[in-house]
């Protein structure tokens, strides 16, 4: 069973700044929750072992989900076929997880490159 503490967790920091907000009326109460917001949602990407991971391994039995992917694709290199359902699903989440992977490096060696032409 998987625990959605981060969820529950930045939900109530995102409820409270809410709160704040309407109080207040403060603008800066707004960037708060953002950052919880941001937070729930990248708990939630399956592609780290964070909380959507886990509730993936659970909704679709798997352990490692990692693991299992990668075997699936030796398997399928090796076949050159995909017999059942559970292997289409680990195929099609290995190729999301490597699109995944490669923006977020891309992403990174963008900002670096905006920061450097920054600096200079």
């Amino acid at each position: 069973e998987t625990s959605l503490g981060g969820v529950y967790l930045n939900s109530l920091l995102c409820i409270f700044a809410i709160g704040a907000y309407w109080i207040a009326k403060l603008n800066m109460m707004l960037y708060p929750i953002k950052i919880a917001m941001f937070f729930i949602l990248s708990n939630l990407v399956p592609f780290l072992k964070l909380d959507g991971y886990y509730i993936l391994s659970d909704i679709l039995g798997v352990t490692n989900l990692d693991r299992a992917s990668k075997l699936t694709i030796k398997n399928i290199i090796n076949s050159k076929k995909i017999e059942a359902r559970e292997e289409y699903i680990l195929f099609i989440y290995f190729i999301l997880r490597c699109l995944f992977i490669l923006i977020i490096f891309i992403l990174v060696v963008y900002e670096i490159h905006i920061f450097s032409k920054n600096i200079l």
